[in-house]
This record gives C-alpha cells, sequence and structure tokens, in this order.
C-alpha cells in the first residue's frame, strides 16, 4: 500500500498500527459472507456439511485479498474526512 494518496498528498497511516483496527471490519466481513452463503445453502442449494464448509474455506481463502483491502479502505474512511481535503497536487522535494 502506499504511503500516501499520489493526488492529494494524503497520510494512510495516521499512526503506528493504525490499521489494527481493519480486522475486525475484516472478521465483520467475513461473518457477512458466511451468514449469506448460509442462507443460500439452506434455503435454496441443500448441500451437505462437508461440501458446503469446503466451499466456505476455498472461498474465504480466495476473497482474502479483496477483504483485505476493503477492509483497510472502509477502517480509513471513519476517521478521514475526504470533503476537507483540498484538491491540490503534492509537491515534490527533490
Amino acid at each position: 500500500m502506499h504511503k500516501k494518496c499520489t493526488q492529494c498528498g494524503l497520510l494512510y497511516e495516521k499512526e503506528p498500527g493504525f490499521f489494527y483496527g481493519a480486522m475486525y471490519v475484516s472478521y465483520t466481513l467475513m461473518v457477512i459472507w458466511f451468514v449469506f452463503t448460509w442462507g443460500i445453502n439452506s434455503f435454496f442449494i441443500h448441500a451437505d456439511a462437508f461440501y458446503y464448509l469446503t466451499f466456505l474455506a476455498i472461498s474465504i481463502v480466495l476473497l482474502m485479498t479483496y477483504t483485505f483491502r476493503i477492509s483497510r479502505l472502509i477502517w480509513m474512511n471513519f476517521f478521514t474526512r475526504f470533503g476537507e481535503i483540498k484538491k491540490t497536487k503534492p509537491t515534490d522535494k527533490r
């Protein structure tokens, strides 16, 4: 992940360990995925528990890269007011 935004210069990590809270967001996203797939399986597909759990484990492994980034974005949006950021290019310090 970049240290700051290339458009406005916003620092993404406000302090060391800032994104530890994103783990809770990622956990919540995975719980939502579990409840969604469980509902689809319970009401429509009626697959055996072994096949359902195998699908769930494989889908969680495949979705980890997406939930990692999405949870960091969601966590960052809790603490950043994007309306207040000025739309100026960051200055190059050469």
